[in-house]
């Protein structure tokens, strides 16, 4: 990561995370059955469903009883993916 692209993020964050588990070997019938579990989650977020209660319905992450609430992280210590998801 270059340091002008890291100057423009904050240097610690809180945030919350959704997980919808795959397992190794899935079948189409499982990656069927969970991207629909994500996408009614999608949906249910759109429509104007509080994250906390999306979360403990619908993830499977540690966390999902908590709302998804991962807490404050500095940037190094959250994914890429979160990483670019935070830019501005």
């Amino acid at each position: 990561m270059n340091r002008a692209k890291e100057k423009t993020l904050r240097p610690s964050t809180t945030s919350r995370t959704f997980l919808v588990r795959v397992p190794e070997q899935a079948t189409p019938e499982q990656l069927e059955a969970r991207r629909a579990r994500a996408e009614e989650a999608v949906k249910r977020l759109k429509d104007g469903a509080e994250f906390a209660r999306v979360a403990a319905t619908y993830s499977d992450a540690p966390d999902s009883l908590q709302g998804g609430v991962i807490g404050w992280r500095s940037q190094q210590r959250l994914p890429e993916l979160y990483v670019e998801a935070l830019r501005p």
